[in-house]
């Protein structure tokens, strides 16, 4: 004779619950490993861009001392008027009236830094085997004989049989600049050979305003904010050390030069830059450097260095 004895009601229900007790950690943790993969595929699928560029205007002067030095150094005056910001994955289709133009974003971990300039005048160079003629026109194609254009410091007359402005035997190098109305640009005179018939006849259009803004790569030496210096010594970043804002807040190597005289006597010879493999850094995150040192010429410097 079996006898069957019925289970309380609560009895069953912590027999289910010590059944299903086990699971339910290991159920957890693989949630958990799936979820860190997807954040990291986020991650190394995320933007590498700044949300934003940003356009600031600067003047004549900080034009020519871009156009005239090989490697810039930039600082925080050259960002003194902001114009303009616009998607950073999208172009830019606004009107800017003419002047010069500093663009700015970051990739990666680098600060990105173009130059435009915006005129409302063409220039042409004439053929010569000698001479140096410069014919300027404005949008409609008529002649600019009024304009005030100098190679270096050297002023040039206008010609009024060629309807140019004339350097006799010229074999310039450096800048030619444009003054009219107002409004003065900058162009690079680059006469790498002799002058002849051969190197001119190929060379008849000088410049040309484009149909479209054209952003000129510069190359230039960050000076890294002193939020740099205490993002090094503490092993994570300080303040806004990427923040196109606030960047440019002071040089690292003047606060170098505060705490080891040694920097003092490095950078009366050499200069540089430093390019982190991020943007930004958690605890425990390795930190990749590389360090481009270059003399007062911008030429290389070749011998090894000890990095701090």
């Amino acid at each position: 004779m079996e006898f069957h004895q019925p289970l309380h009601p609560e009895r069953k229900y912590l027999t289910m619950q010590k059944i299903y007790s086990k699971p339910l950690p290991l159920f957890f943790i693989l949630f958990i490993i799936g979820f860190l993969k997807i954040s990291a595929q986020d991650l190394l699928e995320s933007r590498k861009t700044s949300p934003f560029t940003y356009i600031y205007q600067i003047t004549d002067q900080e034009a020519k001392l871009i156009y005239n030095t090989k490697i810039v150094k930039l600082d925080s005056t050259f960002f003194h008027t902001k114009i303009d910001s616009f998607p950073t994955d999208k172009g830019y289709d606004e009107k800017l009236p003419p002047g010069h133009y500093l663009k700015t974003f970051s990739y990666g971990g680098e600060q990105k830094i173009e130059m435009t300039s915006i005129r409302d005048f063409n220039i042409y160079s004439l053929n010569n085997t000698s001479d140096l003629d410069i014919q300027i026109y404005d949008l409609e194609g008529n002649i600019i004989d009024d304009a005030e254009v100098r190679v270096n410091d050297k002023k040039l007359k206008y010609s009024k049989k060629t309807r140019s402005f004339t350097d006799k035997k010229s074999n310039k190098h450096g800048i030619v600049t444009v003054t009219h109305e107002g409004i003065t640009s900058y162009y690079k005179l680059d006469r790498q050979f002799a002058n002849s018939g051969l190197t001119r006849a190929y060379r008849k259009t000088f410049y040309g305003t484009p149909l479209k803004y054209i952003w000129h790569p510069i190359t230039f030496i960050l000076d890294i904010p002193i939020d740099g210096y205490y993002s090094i010594k503490y092993g994570w970043p300080q303040g806004t050390i990427y923040s196109i804002k606030d960047f440019f807040v002071n040089t690292y190597e003047k606060t170098a030069c505060i705490f080891d005289p040694y920097y003092c006597d490095f950078n009366n010879k050499y200069t540089g830059y430093m390019a982190f493999n991020k943007p930004m850094y958690k605890p425990s995150d390795t930190v990749k450097v590389k360090a481009f040192i270059v003399d007062k010429k911008g030429k290389p410097l070749k011998r090894r260095s000890g990095l701090k």
